[in-house]
């Protein structure tokens, strides 16, 4: 059996995020590796990650030390992939020269099977094709890259779903392609050299036969990489059982991750076979959710190549011994890398106190259970209780001796809390990473009594006629974006530090980010182009969004792609709040409590007015104090006075 020599590459981990810092190795050279397998743990400004290995072999080469900086598609390690190059090794010359007859056998053995461009998230419609990794001809095995592909968001490499020959490249270079158009074409069956010399295994394997037959296989649907740096999600609703015909683009399931709740679609039309997990179910990316049996689809290509590339037959028996001896490989005793828990038990742990490192899992490959969380939880009220009840006993037994009464100290017990999850370690990242960008701040007094008079005289109304109430909030949000639409420059982020030369962009929408106060932290979503919408739209969009944080169900397009944000925090209770800038964005803004406080009028009498203080906070990069300056006059007009808005509303 042929050798190989794979590298395993940094893959894209979404929020525009280009490059890491390798933080651990879990493996070093000469250790044997399973797809899906932890390697290395790697950390950004936005999130720490542990990154699992998408080839099954032995690793002949760390390419980073802990520490090193790593660029998104650099080659973080190289491993050596058992069969990797014999599919295509027996016939070189004549893939080159006359790819025809080449595809013919292929073409024989399976159906075409097409690879389309899937929804990479961030409301993304259509992306740049900026590389192809492969050419017709060439022999795919499935994660295999395929082609880099970039929108304005970010740049992605795109892995091939299928292992069987490339039959036709659909676009060229530089090409605009729309989410759900063809890629390439792959031809199944890629490996009957490979297959032909062991009929064992195919004599052990009757299933595939009866699916030939029938002109049907079984294709996997696997959880691929949603971004945001997650490496497993929690499965929490199933919208299919074994039997039901879905199509593609059909809803299958629906899965939660500590970022964002987000439902996933079939790739394929056919007939579910298996689903492999069941709701609650902790799954990894890469992990199979469900099987699909594809009519027309190539009915050998998910058998034989799997188990020909992953499994070896002259390889398995020397590689036995160092597979048994790796740390990962398998047995749902060990334990494995870091801490394994879902985001509802790390939850359950901020919430009591409990540091999740020195909790002993009893769930398979170590993870945390809930009940573990509690048990340890237990443990330490009950370590504390000795403490008074020895202080008592040790009160009985002394000395009636005069002494003047004391009261009685209650021991007090200090608690460190250890910063673990996703969204504590973010803010930490997020807000010194903001600290760093010099900043100038002014703040405005702005009269609200008309604009609360105006939302209370329509509350009754609202809710009549839309079925809600308006809320203050939802003004202001439309007087921010009225400010915008004069001062563009305010709705706008600064580009990377590094650039030559430095630039920002101007965003043409207004979407608009709230800090929101939930269960689960501050989440600051955004509603997108408040421009363009009513005062009622701005309201049930934030109804939406309040309730889907409080919920811990915001998706990942609700978190992304805030161009400006603001937070109300005065309905907590403050009177001058101090906003730091957020996610790069040129402004935040934050208003304080409303308060009734005395006035003069333009006669020069003495009235009560309802009085708010709000913040502004500004990158003093490219916004001069001026311009924030007059944003906020602007922004303090709209307010004051509601019947200007008639002017300018289209």
């Amino acid at each position: 059996m042929a050798l190989g020599s794979q590298p395993f590459k940094l893959a894209d981990i979404g929020e525009g995020i280009t490059e890491v810092q390798l933080t651990e190795w879990f493996v070093k050279e000469g250790d044997s590796v399973k797809e899906g397998d932890m390697v290395c743990a790697v950390e950004s400004d936005k999130a720490s990650v542990e990154l699992a290995s998408t080839l099954t072999g032995k690793i002949t080469k760390l390419n980073f030390k802990v520490q090193d900086s790593v660029k998104v598609g650099a080659s973080i390690m190289d491993v050596e992939v058992a069969g990797a190059a014999a599919a295509p090794a027996p016939a070189p010359a004549a893939a080159k020269p006359a790819p025809a007859p080449a595809a013919a056998p292929a073409a024989a053995g399976g159906a075409v099977q097409q690879f389309k461009l899937a929804d990479i998230g961030e409301g993304i419609a259509e992306v740049q094709l900026t590389e192809w990794f492969v050419k017709v001809g060439d022999k795919v095995n499935e994660m295999d890259n395929i082609c880099a592909v970039e929108s304005d968001k970010a740049s992605v490499e795109l892995t091939s779903p299928y292992t069987g020959t490339v039959m036709k490249l659909h676009h060229a270079t530089s090409d605009t392609v729309k989410v759900g158009a063809v890629l390439c074409d792959i031809s199944g069956g890629s490996a009957p050299a490979a297959s032909a010399p062991a009929p064992a295994p195919a004599a052990a394997a009757p299933a595939p036969a009866p699916a030939a037959a029938g002109g049907s296989a079984v294709q996997q649907f696997k959880l691929a990489d949603i971004g945001e740096g997650i490496a497993e999600v929690q499965l929490t609703e199933m919208f299919v059982k074994v039997g039901d015909m879905v199509k593609e683009m059909d809803n299958i399931c629906s899965v939660e991750s500590d970022k964002a709740s987000v439902e996933l679609t079939s790739p394929y039309t056919g007939k579910v076979v298996k689903v492999h997990h069941k709701v609650s179910d902790t799954v990894k990316v890469g992990g199979v959710l469900v099987e699909i049996e594809v009519e027309g689809a190539a009915p050998a290509s998910a058998p034989a190549p799997a188990a020909a590339a992953r499994a070896p037959a002259p390889a398995a028996a020397p590689a036995a011994a160092a597979v048994a001896a790796a740390p990962a490989a398998t047995g749902a005793a060990a334990k494995a890398p870091g801490v394994l828990a879902t985001p509802k038990v790390r939850g359950l742990a901020k919430e009591k106190g409990v540091d999740l490192t020195k909790v002993v899992g009893t769930g398979a490959a170590g993870r945390v259970l809930a009940e573990n969380v509690l048990a340890a939880a237990a443990a330490a009220a009950a370590a504390a209780a000795p403490a008074p009840v020895a202080a008592a006993a040790a009160a009985k037994g002394a000395p009636a001796v005069a002494a003047p009464p004391r009261p009685t100290i209650r021991p007090g017990e200090d608690l460190k809390v250890e910063i673990t999850d996703m969204v504590g370690k973010g803010m930490i990242k997020s807000m010194q990473e903001s600290l760093s960008v010099p900043y100038m701040a002014l703040g405005e007094e702005i009269d609200v009594t008309e604009m609360i008079a105006m939302q209370k005289a329509l509350k009754e109304f609202a809710l009549k006629k839309y079925g809600t109430k308006v809320t203050l909030t939802s003004f202001i949000l439309k007087a921010i974006s009225l400010a915008c639409d004069e001062f563009p420059i305010v709705n706008s982020k600064f580009g990377p530090i590094d650039a030559k030369p430095n630039h920002y962009t101007m965003y043409g929408n207004h979407n608009i980010a709230v800090a929101i106060d939930s269960p689960f932290g501050l989440m600051v979503p955004n509603i997108k182009d408040v421009g363009n919408l009513s005062v009622i739209e701005v309201q049930n969009e934030l109804m939406r969004l309040a309730m889907a944080a409080k919920a811990n169900k915001l998706a990942l397009p609700d978190i992304k792609g805030g161009t400006i944000t603001f937070s109300n925090v005065g309905v907590i209770g403050t009177k001058d709040p101090r906003p730091i800038l957020f996610d790069g964005q040129a402004v935040i803004g934050a208003a304080g409590r409303t308060m009734t406080l005395p006035r003069y009028n333009a006669k020069g009498e003495l009235v009560p007015r309802q009085i708010m203080n709000v913040r502004w906070v500004g990158d003093h990069r490219h916004l001069d104090g001026a311009t924030l300056a007059r944003f906020s006059n602007s922004f303090k007009r709209y307010v004051e006075d509601p019947r200007e808005w008639l002017l300018n509303l289209r």
